[in-house]
């Protein structure tokens, strides 16, 4: 992605061209953009989170509203990706059961 900053100081005239305000805003994009990724493991964990948030959130919502109805879709779609995400590791295990014959 830096790439795409380094094409627009060059569009801008090169470095040298720019301010002393322009090369700092660029080290904080810099920055950002070569920071930290998010891994698998950090959707898993923001998937159950949100999971967690919509179910208290249902619990206290009146039966049949438009807003218990949202969140019971919401509830739905978060636990199918969660499954999702999950898969690879029950599979894993499942296999694993088979065949050391562990019940």
């Amino acid at each position: 992605m830096s790439n795409a900053l380094d094409d627009l100081v060059e569009k801008l005239g090169g470095w040298d061209e720019l301010s002393v305000a322009e090369k700092e805003t660029y080290r904080e994009h810099l920055k950002i953009l070569e920071g930290r990724t998010v891994s698998v493991d950090d959707v898993k964990a923001f998937v159950r989170q949100m999971i967690l948030i919509v179910e208290r959130l249902l619990v206290d919502a009146e039966e049949k509203t438009p807003a218990s109805i949202s969140l019971k879709a919401r509830l739905k779609n978060l636990l199918i990706l969660e499954q999702f995400l999950f898969a690879p590791e029950r599979a894993k295990a499942a296999l694993e059961k088979f065949y050391t014959g562990r019940s």
